[in-house]
């Protein structure tokens, strides 16, 4: 299952969006909060099992005592626009697009041990992600993707609009394993600033975050 505002087809852009901008992003290896970009892609997976996945706003979660916002809202088809108001020095992760595979009734994996769900994410990712391109920018700086592997969790609570959509079976016992691809920011200064994340045809996605420091 490919999601996070993208749709298969899906590859990293080349180009300008390759070329490192002045955006403030966590290399590969850094950390928010003390964690990587691995749980914060689990933590956006969780997210959408738990929840409808087209929240009206950044969603702030915890971790080490910190608060990072986790902006991964998306509507292929549709252009949408969201305000957030985040204080100084809060980190920011973008889910820009990532496949799941679960032990779930109705997702992929299901039938696999946990084990195998690792395995799965990437393949799917790896084959459901060619001939479209994507990417974020900060305030018209384009920024650097990072990929990340998210091992296999737990899942304790699913609902319907979720990533699960109408068709999966909740189990006792479920557990998922995801690979995508997103950008941690950190360090925001005070003022306005604007995150535009996009993915091409035929999925023709668009979000901009206004976030507003201060």
């Amino acid at each position: 299952m490919l999601a996070g505002c993208s749709g298969p087809g899906a590859k990293p852009a080349t180009g300008p969006h390759g070329a490192e901008g002045t955006a403030p992003v966590v290399p590969p290896g850094g950390t928010a909060a003390g964690k990587g970009y691995a749980y914060w892609l689990e933590r956006v997976q969780l997210i959408g099992f738990e929840g409808p996945f087209t929240p009206p706003s950044c969603v702030v979660v915890s971790a080490g005592g910190q608060r990072v916002a986790l902006l991964f809202a998306h509507r292929p088809g549709h252009s949408l626009s969201i305000t957030c108001s985040e204080p100084p020095g809060r980190d920011l992760f973008v889910a820009e697009l990532f496949t799941v595979c679960s032990t779930l009734e109705g997702l992929p994996g299901f039938g696999m041990t946990p084990a195998e769900l690792g395995k799965c994410a990437r393949s799917d990712f790896a084959s459901g992600t060619r001939g479209a391109s994507y990417g974020v920018t900060l305030d018209g700086h384009p920024t650097r993707a990072v990929a990340a592997a998210t091992g296999t969790y737990y899942v304790p609570k699913t609902v319907s609009g979720g990533l699960c959509g109408l068709s999966c079976v909740p189990a006792p016992g479920a557990y998922a394993a995801g690979y995508g691809a997103g950008v941690l920011l950190s360090g925001l200064s005070k003022g306005t600033h604007t995150i535009h994340h996009t993915v091409s045809a035929p999925f023709n996605v668009s979000v901009t975050y206004i976030i507003h420091v201060s």
